[in-house]
């Protein structure tokens, strides 16, 4: 193998399973990022799908042609899998709903969405699909971002020249990815992170808030309470007082998410899995976490996490020293699926 020859790819497909088994085939290649139902008018031998993938140095990208099916992640999965991308996928044909809470974002053939593996999801397809999604590790492209916690179920404004640049580019790598050669696939990797943060620092779409205010309102609030998370006396009426909005305002932008003391509290929470699952440059601490991400006491710290992850922070961090975070044992799509974060 030389630096000449294409990078690594791999094609999946259930065209030579059992009519009766192709669901399954794909459910069990699919849950190394998430859980599959099939709609109970499709019978199993409805479904066939074809999922073609190679690695750029570090970032995947895949096209997937299938049929109806809903993904789902649970709020707990990020702690037990250790999965930390960004998911960036462009609809070539076909349409999702995506839910969050109450609202729902509806994306047709052209829409560009936005999913964090670190969040809740739950996405119902259309009857036939293809999409092209470029899978990318929270460590090279969060960095980059205005706000790296508050993309989840975004759409990228169509209109903005970067969505259009990010667009045609996923569109050639669907015609030819596999391709590139491990020479060129490091400056290719650049260029395709740098190219999403600049599509996802347009303004853009978000999880629709409350009619009565506009979308880059809600996008200002979560960027100046991420911003601010390390502050553990960071209350809504100071959130409030940065956006200039009276607390009954703010609260109302985050109704559909249990307001915006729930809201905030789901950002400490991610960020500080996020902090115990890195590792570098050094290893932090529970304590140090605690502190960092704006909570009391580590006592308190140590009770929320266990509350919505399952498992302590001393427990999860283990786990993560001893590799042990198993997703999708039995998959067939290659090993990098899973490395993506190494």
């Amino acid at each position: 193998m030389t630096i000449d020859d294409p990078i690594p790819s791999d094609l999946f497909t259930t065209d030579a399973a059992p009519e009766a088994d192709r669901f399954e085939r794909w459910r069990e290649a699919i849950s190394i990022y998430f859980d599959l139902d099939r709609p109970s008018h499709l019978p199993a031998s409805a479904l066939n799908t074809r999922l073609e993938s190679c690695l750029i140095d570090g970032v995947g990208f895949v096209r997937c042609d299938s049929h109806a099916q809903t993904f789902r992640r649970a709020p707990d999965r990020y702690a037990r899998d250790g999965l930390d991308h960004y998911l960036i996928q462009l609809y070539v044909d076909g349409a999702t709903r995506h839910r969050r809470g109450r609202a729902e974002l509806a994306l047709t053939a052209g829409d560009i969405a936005l999913y964090d593996l670190a969040d809740a999801h739950d996405a119902k397809t259309s009857e036939t699909y293809t999409n092209l999604t470029l899978i990318a590790p929270r460590r090279k492209l969060a960095p980059l971002l205005r706000a790296p916690d508050s993309q989840q179920g975004r759409r990228l404004d169509p209109q903005g020249f970067a969505f259009q640049v990010l667009r045609d580019a996923m569109l050639r790598l669907g015609a030819g990815a596999p391709r590139l050669s491990r020479r060129a696939a490091p400056a290719m990797a650049d260029a395709l992170i740098n190219l999403c943060a600049a599509a996802m620092n347009e303004e853009g779409e978000r999880p629709a808030p409350n009619d009565a205010l506009d979308q880059s309102r809600l996008y200002r609030v979560r960027q100046f309470m991420e911003q601010e998370l390390h502050d553990p006396d960071l209350t809504p009426e100071r959130i409030a007082r940065s956006a200039g909005l009276s607390r009954a305002a703010v609260y109302r932008l985050f109704k559909q998410q249990g307001g915006v003391r729930q809201e905030l509290f789901r950002l400490r929470l991610r960020r500080a899995a996020a902090m115990l699952a890195a590792g570098s440059p050094r290893p932090v601490g529970a304590s140090e976490v605690a502190y960092r991400c704006g909570f009391k006491s580590p006592a308190h710290f140590s009770r929320s996490f266990k509350q919505r992850f399952g498992e302590s922070p001393a427990d999860y961090r283990r786990r993560v020293d001893a590799g042990d975070l198993p997703t999708g044992a039995a998959s067939p799509l290659p090993d990098w699926f899973r490395t993506l974060t190494a």
